[in-house]
């Protein structure tokens, strides 16, 4: 197995943990307002970052399985060449916005430092969650660049095989 694959697929079953660990908290916190009249005030505290980290965990895996969507309304027109042209030139802009998601979730993980930015209710620092935010989508976009450069190695060019 190729280490893009064994890494991603570890992220993604890492941030599906997490998903499942939120919601048995949500799952907590909904029973206790119920019978106790008492929240668990970090359950909502912390959702934004941490449905944002489990979120991004998966992404490089959906780069690594190519399960990312194609359009391929102009393939039947058009010659194996310029379909597979299109379809490179399609993940290359897939590659750019992705690049440009970590850049940005980067950026912001500066600001909430430089802020000393915190949850609201337990005052626990932002940042380092944002900062792996924005490393996962760096991951995901060297993922898909090695995924890329597989599918570009492949030796099919027949009209209809994409990414």
């Amino acid at each position: 197995m190729h280490w893009t694959l064994i890494s991603a697929r570890r992220l993604a079953i890492a941030g599906l943990l997490l998903l499942l660990l939120y919601a048995f908290g949500t799952l907590l916190d909904g029973l206790a307002r119920t019978f106790l009249s008492s929240p668990i005030g970090i359950v909502r505290d912390m959702a934004q970052p941490y449905i944002a980290m489990a979120l991004s965990c998966c992404f490089p895996y959906g780069f690594v399985i190519r399960s990312n969507i194609v359009v391929t309304l102009l393939d039947p027109l058009l010659p194996a060449g310029a379909s597979r042209g299109l379809a490179a030139f399609g993940w290359l802009v897939t590659l750019i916005i992705v690049g440009c998601f970590a850049y940005q979730f980067f950026q912001y993980a500066r600001e909430l430092q430089s802020a000393g930015e915190t949850t609201a209710m337990y005052a626990v620092p932002t940042a380092p969650f944002w900062y792996l935010v924005a490393l996962n989508f760096a991951f995901g976009a060297i993922v898909h660049l090695f995924t890329f450069k597989e599918w570009m190695a492949s030796s099919g060019t027949e009209a209809g095989e994409h990414p």
